[in-house]
């Protein structure tokens, strides 16, 4: 029988202890509300503020590096936090968050003022859009104390961005009134100085131009004019002005970026010529191209690697200079002051430098242009040396006949084994005393097998690429200097989840290149926060899924001790001399690669010197082989071998290079399925060069139809050196991933441009001179860009300008100018053709003549069988090697004409 109290005496019980919960609870809410707002009253209203400029005045070429400024105030209390550039994600339509995010510590006192520029990638996929980005200014507990968007605008694709350095704002009117082939082209100028102007060349590669004129270049630091020097030599144009400012503006600059000597100042009569002959159409007419005032201009004596455009009888105006791949140009007065800034003719100069300088991306774009991908990372060779990267990583799990042995005994123990032995002691209960021993040692066994992965369970490898400048060598110590490019592509293999910390050594620009690659699940959108400092790099990669590959590429420009020296003479056909290695590192598995020729030379030691000798003739290959695919069947190997042939890994170093090879030269590479490896998708290599020769080589039989450079070469350089450093080599940034240095494979390749003089008979190798295009006349639309390197007309001129090299040495009787014999076929086989390319008509059509500068006159040739052929060249290249060549179509109901940048075959008679 109950209790009477027991029912009540239960329900108090229940109540007290609601009570009590709720009691709890609302303490909770409490403690938790009063610890919020004691955060928050940590930082008062009148704690950091920030500005924040992105880009050049918001202004950037989409899939550049940008710089984003970053101006910070503290009138509170002393403040420590972050800074968070969170990078828009071009796959998320929706604008959600970034997967990518630029970080840096900040230190505020109170009172304190303070701007950094942090650099980050920005890929959107668009060009002349728009787009937002967010920065965050972070406590150290991750609250948010301010937040800015800015909007940034890419530019066009056909858009010029021209960087203006000079001390005075006035003078280039000339630039913003300029009418360019391409009339729906905008020209957008950006003054720069000390302050805005970039430390890294990639940033530099927003601008298509850049202008030195009138500017105080002593403010720059060294490390300012380091990234000017790599950007040039990377392929950047730049003008320099001298004049009566020319001492304070040209001094301070490195003497490699200097195509003349300067020593004082002069002024030159009025009725002087201040335009190139071949300079919008006013050639003929001298006091179109004259000012009728005197100019002030710098008395300089021209570097002996650089051509004379315009001379005052021996002073050169106008001189152009390669280096690297780049082009510098150097104008002997200011078109900045008066009264050349006020001259009627001085749009003309600049459309004359910006048309020698950019080229083809000034013309209009023809209805079969397919603009490459947008933005300067697409030209890397990130995808296929990604595969590079994979096939250098080990087997990262043990191997299956172990895991299949150690099933099998299990199962074996279990089973008959122990059957066996009780039968044989005829004790019963030894079964589950067996059967307890063998989960025990097995267990044992599985655990110590996991222990043992999971403490090499972070593999990593890497591939550099280190592309060397000209050397400098220093005429009093002899101390041989390079400029060295070094892109580092890192895989990480992580077959565990979880968070890990890489820290890349020296100050580089580090960005993801996927977001991580799982044979199982396939693409993953992975969290990254890059930090980057003077010091190192940290590269953050957080909730990682399980056995996923991520690749990180670093890129850094460095000035080094050492170089790659040569002493190189082409003459009748031999290319013989001597190349030495000042590097302190030797090199490994040698090449010389010139034009479709190549010479293996076998290892190349630090500080030694080795003798080259080879004939042109009996080394060239196929015009339609890569010199990759060619190097591959030397060593036994299949053409486009990748880094995975029928399954196999590559097993030894020369697999790896030749491999590494075809990745450079942009062939398509493919995962396959195989061995004890994962199965992956086809992955294809993208970029404008490497799509470029891809449709070459889909265009049906015959040699390509554009003088196509194969990609193993260096622009710029008559020929190439391309080696394997050592591994023990400081060339490649040290790594560390999560306190451990890097483990795995790590490959070094060196490419480093060779010099060559001419001599003897002129035959020189077909394309290896090939024109520029100088000038461009006619209507709108009346000359195209139809695929790289091809045009069409349907009215107007074009003038291209080939440089004979060395034109001192070289005994020269004849000249051809050469022209594709199937364009026409290839735009219509290889699909370029459509409804809007109607009645083409090939070149021999075109009016075509050339400039004799002995009697100053342009005659008149004809084109049969696509080539011009001259007996006497001597009247059209005169001492600087110059060859001025002009395509015009002068009747319109021909057609349009389609042509490709001209070649010259030279001959001459020793």
């Amino acid at each position: 029988m109950s209790h009477p109290h027991t029912r009540p005496f239960s329900l108090l019980f229940v109540r007290l202890l609601y009570s009590s919960c709720l009691t709890v609870l609302l303490a909770l809410l409490f403690l938790l509300t009063s610890s919020h707002a004691f955060a928050s009253a940590r930082l008062p209203a009148d704690g950091p503020s920030m500005s924040v400029n992105t880009g050049f005045n918001t202004r950037f070429r989409d899939g550049s590096w940008i710089p984003v400024q970053i101006s910070l105030s503290n009138s509170g209390a002393d403040f420590t936090g972050k800074l968070n550039i969170n990078i828009p994600d071009p796959s998320n339509s929706s604008g959600g968050g970034s997967k990518t995010i630029y970080q840096a510590p900040i230190t505020l006192a109170t009172g304190a003022q303070k701007q950094i520029t942090l650099y980050a990638p920005l890929y959107l996929g668009i060009q002349g859009g728009t787009q937002a980005m967010r920065v965050d200014l972070l406590a150290n507990n991750g609250q948010v104390v301010n937040t800015q968007t800015t909007t940034l605008r890419t530019l066009g694709p056909n858009d010029l961005f021209i960087g203006i350095l000079s001390d005075q704002s006035t003078g280039f009117g000339g630039l913003g009134g300029l009418q360019l082939p391409y009339q729906s082209a905008l020209i957008n100028t950006e003054f720069l100085d000390a302050k805005s102007f970039p430390t890294k060349a990639d940033v530099l590669k927003n601008f298509d131009l850049l202008v030195l004129d009138n500017f105080t270049t002593s403010t720059l630091s060294q490390e300012q004019l380091l990234a000017l020097k790599s950007w040039v030599d990377q392929g950047g144009a730049l003008v320099v002005a001298g004049g009566p400012e020319w001492r304070r503006t040209l001094s301070p600059l490195p003497a490699a970026l200097l195509p003349a000597t300067v020593t004082g100042t002069q002024d030159i009569p009025a009725g002087v010529p201040l335009l190139p002959i071949d300079s919008a159409s006013k050639g003929d007419d001298i006091a179109a191209r004259s000012l009728t005032a005197p100019v002030t201009v710098s008395v300089a004596t021209k570097a002996a690697t650089s051509t004379t455009i315009l001379a005052a009888g021996s002073t050169p105006l106008i001189a152009q200079m390669s280096y690297g791949q780049g082009i510098i140009y150097y104008l002997a007065f200011d078109p900045a002051l008066q009264p050349v800034a006020s001259w009627s003719q001085v749009q003309h100069l600049w459309k004359d430098l910006l048309l020698r300088s950019q080229g083809e991306q000034l013309l209009s774009p023809g209805p079969t242009v397919n603009y490459p991908p947008s933005g300067r990372f697409s030209n890397d060779v990130s995808s296929g040396v990604g595969s590079v990267i994979q096939s250098l990583l080990p087997n990262s799990f043990p191997s299956i006949w172990f895991i299949l042995v150690l099933l099998l005994g299990y199962i074996l123990v279990l089973g008959p084994i122990r059957s066996l032995l009780v039968r044989r002691l005829k004790q019963r209960d030894w079964s589950w005393r067996i059967t307890l021993i063998a989960i025990v040692v097995f267990s044992l066994l599985s655990y110590g097998l996991a222990l043992q992965q999971k403490g090499t369970s972070i593999i990593s490898s890497t591939v550099s690429v280190v592309r060397l400048s000209q050397p400098a060598v220093t005429g009093i110590t002899g101390v041989v200097t390079s400029t060295a490019h070094t892109t580092t592509y890192l895989g990480v293999f992580v077959p565990s989840q979880g968070d890990f910390h890489v820290r890349i050594a020296g100050d580089e620009l580090v960005q993801p290149t996927s977001t991580g690659f799982s044979p199982n699940s396939g693409s993953s959108s992975q969290m990254t926060t890059i930090t980057p400092s003077p010091a190192n790099t940290d590269v953050d990669l957080q909730s990682v899924n399980i056995w996923t590959l991520h690749t990180v590429m670093s890129e850094r420009d460095t000035q080094m001790h050492g170089g790659i020296v040569s002493h190189l003479t082409l003459q009748n056909g031999v290319l013989s001399g001597t190349i030495s290695n000042t590097l302190p590192y030797s090199l490994s598995d040698v090449y010389v690669l010139m034009n479709q020729s190549y010479l293996s030379l076998g290892p190349l030691n630090a500080g030694t010197e080795q003798q080259v000798s080879f004939s042109l003739a009996t080394t060239a290959i196929d015009p339609n082989t890569l010199l990759a695919d060619q190097i591959a069947a030397s060593k036994g190997l299949p053409s486009q071998y990748g880094s995975y042939y029928n399954g196999q890994q590559p097993q030894n170093d020369v697999q790896r290079h030749v491999a590494m090879l075809g990745a450079l030269s942009g062939e398509n590479n493919y995962y396959q399925c195989g061995g004890s490896g994962f199965c992956y998708q086809p992955s294809r290599l993208g970029g404008y060069s490497s799509a470029r020769f891809s449709v070459i080589k889909s265009g049906g039989g015959g040699p390509p139809p554009v003088p196509s450079q194969d990609p193993l070469l260096m622009p710029g350089a008559a020929a190439t050196l391309i080696g394997w450093a050592d591994t023990a080599t400081t060339l490649a940034s040290n790594v560390t991933i999560n306190g451990s240095p890097s483990a795995g494979a790590h490959e070094t390749v060196i490419q480093a441009p060779l010099a060559v003089q001419f001599s003897g008979a002129a035959n020189l190798p077909a394309n290896l001179v090939t024109g520029q295009l100088v000038d461009v006349q006619g209507q709108s639309n009346d000359v195209q860009l139809q695929l790289a390197d091809i045009y069409s007309m349907t009215g107007g001129s074009m003038t291209f300008e080939c440089i004979v090299p060395t034109p001192n040495t070289l005994h020269v009787t004849g000249l051809s100018i050469n022209e594709s014999n199937n364009l026409s076929q290839f735009l219509q086989s290889s699909g370029a053709a459509n409804s809007l390319l109607k009645n083409i008509v090939d070149v021999n059509q075109a009016h075509i003549t050339l400039y004799n500068w002995h009697t100053h006159s342009w005659d008149s040739f004809t084109m049969n069988a696509y080539t011009v052929s001259i007996k006497n060249a001597g009247a059209y290249i005169n001492a600087e090697g110059r060859v001025l060549i002009r395509f015009a179509h002068v009747d319109s109901s021909q057609g349009m004409i389609v042509l490709t940048k001209p070649t010259l075959q030279l001959q001459g008679a020793a």
